[in-house]
Protein backbone atom coordinates (compact mmCIF):
# COMPACT_ATOMS: atom_id res chain seq x y z
CA UNK A 1 0.00 0.00 0.00
CA UNK A 2 1.60 3.08 -0.98
CA UNK A 3 0.14 6.77 -0.75
CA UNK A 4 0.58 9.66 -3.00
CA UNK A 5 0.43 13.47 -3.40
CA UNK A 6 1.59 15.67 -6.24
CA UNK A 7 5.60 14.56 -7.29
CA UNK A 8 5.83 12.55 -3.71
CA UNK A 9 4.62 8.83 -3.34
CA UNK A 10 5.76 6.59 -0.30
CA UNK A 11 5.17 2.55 1.14
CA UNK A 12 3.57 2.79 4.23
CA UNK A 13 2.79 -1.58 4.68
CA UNK A 14 1.68 -4.09 2.89
CA UNK A 15 -0.34 -7.45 3.30
CA UNK A 16 -1.55 -10.59 1.43
CA UNK A 17 -5.10 -10.02 2.64
CA UNK A 18 -6.75 -8.21 0.01
CA UNK A 19 -9.96 -7.95 2.39
CA UNK A 20 -7.71 -6.64 5.49
CA UNK A 21 -6.41 -3.85 2.73
CA UNK A 22 -9.90 -3.14 1.92
CA UNK A 23 -10.81 -2.32 5.13
CA UNK A 24 -8.07 -0.14 6.03
CA UNK A 25 -8.95 1.95 3.12
CA UNK A 26 -12.30 2.04 3.69
CA UNK A 27 -11.11 2.81 7.34
CA UNK A 28 -9.04 5.67 6.30
CA UNK A 29 -11.86 7.30 3.73
CA UNK A 30 -14.23 6.84 6.48
CA UNK A 31 -12.37 9.05 8.57
CA UNK A 32 -10.91 6.97 10.92
CA UNK A 33 -7.95 8.30 13.14
CA UNK A 34 -4.63 7.83 12.35
CA UNK A 35 -4.17 6.18 16.17
CA UNK A 36 -7.04 3.99 15.39
CA UNK A 37 -5.43 2.76 11.94
CA UNK A 38 -2.65 2.04 13.50
CA UNK A 39 -3.90 -0.34 15.89
CA UNK A 40 -6.66 -2.11 13.78
CA UNK A 41 -4.10 -2.26 10.86
CA UNK A 42 -0.68 -3.23 12.46
CA UNK A 43 0.40 -3.96 8.98
CA UNK A 44 0.23 -0.12 8.06
CA UNK A 45 3.70 0.93 8.47
CA UNK A 46 2.51 5.52 9.49
CA UNK A 47 5.22 7.30 10.55
CA UNK A 48 5.95 10.57 11.79
CA UNK A 49 5.68 12.07 8.22
CA UNK A 50 1.86 10.73 8.00
CA UNK A 51 0.88 12.31 11.28
CA UNK A 52 2.45 15.57 9.86
CA UNK A 53 0.39 15.21 7.03
CA UNK A 54 -2.79 14.20 8.54
CA UNK A 55 -2.29 17.46 10.89
CA UNK A 56 -1.41 19.61 7.49
CA UNK A 57 1.46 20.20 8.36
CA UNK A 58 3.85 17.71 6.30
CA UNK A 59 6.90 20.31 6.13
CA UNK A 60 7.37 20.28 10.15
CA UNK A 61 8.47 16.57 9.56
CA UNK A 62 10.93 17.11 6.52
Amino acid sequence: MSVGIPDFSWAIGSTDDLGLLVEAVAAWREGMPLDELRQRFEFLELDEFADALDRGEPTSSQ
